[in-house]
């Protein structure tokens, strides 16, 4: 839903490692540590920020799009340094629906 993308084949492989945010009964966000950069994908600011906490407690890297300012003044707050990168997302055919606000530790550098 988040990146538009169907990537259920690698949220399978990793899934009994994966740490999950729930609240209530609903799935709001989750992290994947043992695939690629350890992505942290999550639909509120709360799921996303405490994700955050527990993948920065170990890692010393994130890396997020400039869309995600909540996720963005977390690691801010927390010493984090801004590096200035741009990346650009490739397609082809119809335009991918990504909502890169819920994207708080992207899986990897490859774009495409």
């Amino acid at each position: 839903m988040v990146s538009g993308e169907e990537r259920d084949a690698l949220i399978r492989k990793k899934l009994d490692s994966s740490v999950l945010y729930v609240a209530g009964h609903s799935l709001q966000g989750f992290n994947i540590p043992g695939a690629g950069e350890s992505p942290i994908i999550a639909v509120t600011r709360k799921a996303g920020i405490e994700l955050m906490k527990i993948k920065n407690a170990k890692e010393d890297k994130a890396v997020l799009p400039s869309e995600n300012i909540t996720g963005r003044k977390f690691l801010q707050a927390n010493g984090s340094a801004v590096t200035e990168t741009k990346g650009f997302r490739m397609i082809r055919g119809e335009s991918i629906d990504w909502q890169s606000r819920n994207i708080y530790s992207r899986i990897g550098g490859n774009f495409g």
